[in-house]
Order: C-alpha cells, then structure tokens, then sequence
C-alpha cells in the first residue's frame, strides 16, 4: 500500500505573480555593474532592477547587460514585472539603429 502524502489530485495553485506590463521610454542611466537602469518618459524617469537572464535584443542581435551602457540615450521597450514598489525587467528592446541614406 502507497503511502498518503495528500497531494494526489490537488492542483496547485498558481503563485501570486504580479501582471506583466511594458514601458517604451530613452534609456538614461545604467549603473556601472548593469543591475539597474533608469528609462525616461514624458511622465518622469522610471528605475528597474535587470533580472539575471533577462533578454536585451536590438534587433536580431541579443546584447550582454554589460553592453547595455552604450545604448544611453536610445529608444528602448521594457517589459517587466513590478512587485512591492520594484519593476523587475526581464525583456529589453533598444531600437535599432537608423538605417543610412547613400546618396548618390
């Protein structure tokens, strides 16, 4: 006879993770180890804390959170998670950069 652990044919329930949302804004600040940043919009400047494996795409190119630095001042999608007053993001896209003309 099977022990009872009492948890045959219980779901579990799901954990209380806060909605996804997602900011568009011009990457201002990013802090010298790349574990935060601050992204500003025309409601004021937002900080997020970078998730460790979190996505940082421009493109089709995935950027390390050490290059993220360099992208200061460009357009940039942030999709995160904010709990207990903390936005946690775990999918960055900077813009691309813009194509140039040749002229002729």
């Amino acid at each position: 006879m099977a022990a009872y652990t009492g948890t045959e044919g219980v779901a579990s329930a799901p954990s209380e993770q806060p909605p996804e949302r997602s900011l568009v804004g011009t990457l201002d600040q990013v802090d010298s180890e790349a574990t935060e940043f601050v992204v500003r919009t025309d409601k004021g400047k937002q900080t997020f804390v970078l998730q460790s494996g979190a996505t940082i795409r421009q493109g089709s190119k995935t950027i390390k959170a050490s290059e993220l630095a360099a992208h200061k001042g460009e357009k940039v999608k942030v999709r995160y998670h904010e709990a207990e007053g903390v936005r946690r993001a775990e999918w960055i896209v900077v813009a691309s950069p813009p194509h140039k003309v040749k002229t002729l």
